[in-house]
């Protein structure tokens, strides 16, 4: 009999999971926009050159430390949004997005990052994108970082530079000044 209490209590603690993670992803689970910094599939797809009937779209909330969280650092979620073709799979970009509850915030940690990867890599800066934004050139870690208002925008992919620019002046669209 203790065998099957055991096996309770795990089922329990598994269920327990998997409704915590419906409830936290539960916009990606059932369909719904789980994260307010989509790309429209139309303009996805045009950055990729595919139909948008061959977009697959992800997007999932990103996790926060617990000094983010009690700060209350964030507006929302950052989230992590992920673009592919279904038949090719080098067509395709990602990105996340933290949305700051003060502008400063967000230049703080845009400065931040710039100076931390100027130490590593050649760091250049890109105008006219966002109120201010840069990529890295380095074949390691292919980043472009741009920030507008309280929003900050890390491009990780697609490798060209072109195309990680249109990623993110689409993503900043969306930003209200």
């Amino acid at each position: 009999m203790r065998r099957g209490t055991n096996f309770n209590c795990y089922m329990t603690v598994a269920l327990a999971i998997f409704a915590g993670f419906l409830v936290n992803h539960g916009g990606v689970a059932f369909g719904g926009d789980l994260c307010a910094y989509t790309i429209s599939v139309e303009k996805a797809a045009a950055i990729l050159g595919i139909q948008p009937g061959d977009l697959k779209v992800q997007s999932l909330k990103e996790m926060v430390s617990p000094d983010d969280t009690r700060n209350k650092t964030y507006q929302a979620d950052p989230c992590r949004y992920s673009y592919s073709s279904k038949s090719n799979f080098l067509k395709r970009f990602s990105y996340v997005v933290y949305p700051y509850n003060n502008p400063r915030h967000a230049r703080r940690d845009y400065d931040t990052m710039k100076s931390n990867f100027s130490t590593t890599s050649k760091v250049v800066e890109i105008p006219r994108l966002g109120d201010a934004s840069f990529y890295v050139k380095d074949k390691r870690f292919p980043r472009l970082f741009a920030v507008k208002a309280d929003v900050l925008v890390d491009v990780m992919n697609p490798r060209d530079v072109k195309l990680r620019e249109k990623v993110a002046a689409r993503v900043l669209e969306k930003v209200k000044n």
